[in-house]
């Protein structure tokens, strides 16, 4: 018997000259068939196996040729997407030198919201490239200060829209602090960060942004504000695919979606990782730290914290 039902039957006469078996030929019966059982469900379970097998192998072949296809197409609606886009806000910036002060706020906002549709739209394509390895990192030396400068060279309008101030913190160090990547993502990654950072602070506040020379050949780029902060639950969540805070008065509603997914990526690529600190109330500091040279290197510990005004 097996599972209440009966898959085989041992018949076994008795032996000649007397009448029954003994307890040990009993013994040896019901042990014998024990064996058939395991060997007979074995069999079964095998071909059950591979029959499964075979249709969840086939199931996978057409999931993974539908993923390729979804991938394809959303590339190519994001791609095509970025074209409009750009020459909108081509046009908005020749409009605004030509249109009236009275109407010129209205030509910023509308600018600022292209700015950052076209931002998310970038994120998302390269995200897709980045984890696809189809995106090759351009390496270049570049110092690290003018990568903090100019990143926040790029954001003095959406800084005065909110009254804010745009600070700057670097090492004391009669050196300059070089450090080799790519340039156009480690740009990106501040900026992100920059802009995650003027969104969600209170009107007037400021805004530093700085770099920190670290040991066993390591930089760390880090943007500080004094917005609502991060929960300490949430400090590794909030670099997940479109994960939303939510539920919570003082949260970073919205703070968490593809820009901070691209900066995990873009971080991780460059062979480094990105952090925050942060005690939910008091603002936060998103630190990215990566190899000087561009090469991968085991990363531990946290950086220390310094801060200049």
């Amino acid at each position: 018997m097996s599972s209440n039902k009966v898959i085989a039957v041992l018949s076994v006469t008795e032996k000649v000259g007397e009448d029954s078996f003994s307890q040990s030929d009993q013994e040896i019966f019901l042990n014998l068939s024990g064996h058939i059982i395991s060997a007979l469900e074995n069999d079964r379970l095998n071909m059950t196996l591979k029959q499964k097998r075979t249709v969840l192998q086939e199931k996978n072949r057409q999931l993974k040729k539908l993923e390729r296809a979804k991938t394809e197409l959303f590339n190519m609606l994001v791609h095509d997407l970025k074209t409009p886009i750009a020459e909108i806000v081509a046009n908005h910036d020749i409009l605004s030198y030509t249109v009236s002060e009275e109407n010129k706020e209205y030509v910023v906002a509308a600018q600022t919201g292209c700015d950052n549709l076209f931002r998310m739209i970038s994120d998302l394509l390269d995200i897709a490239r980045l984890k696809d390895g189809t995106i090759k990192l351009v390496y270049e030396k570049f110092a690290a200060k003018d990568l903090v400068k100019d990143a926040l060279s790029r954001l003095p309008g959406i800084a005065q829209q909110k009254n804010m101030q745009l600070l700057e913190s670097y090492p004391d160090m009669d050196t300059e602090i070089t450090m080799t990547g790519d340039r156009t993502l480690m740009m990106r990654i501040m900026q992100n960060l920059l802009i995650n950072a003027i969104s969600y602070s209170p009107d007037g506040e400021s805004i530093i942004a700085g770099f920190e020379q670290l040991p066993e050949g390591r930089i760390s780029f880090f943007v500080e504000d004094h917005g609502p902060g991060v929960p300490p639950e949430l400090h590794d969540k909030i670099f997940e695919k479109y994960v939303q805070v939510s539920g919570q008065v003082k949260a970073r509603k919205g703070t968490v979606g593809l820009g901070l997914t691209f900066c995990k990526i873009a971080s991780e690529a460059h062979g480094g990782n990105i952090r925050v600190e942060s005690d939910g109330s008091t603002g936060s500091r998103f630190i990215i730290t990566v190899p000087n040279e561009g090469q991968p290197v085991k990363l531990s510990g946290k950086t220390k914290k310094k801060k200049k005004k």
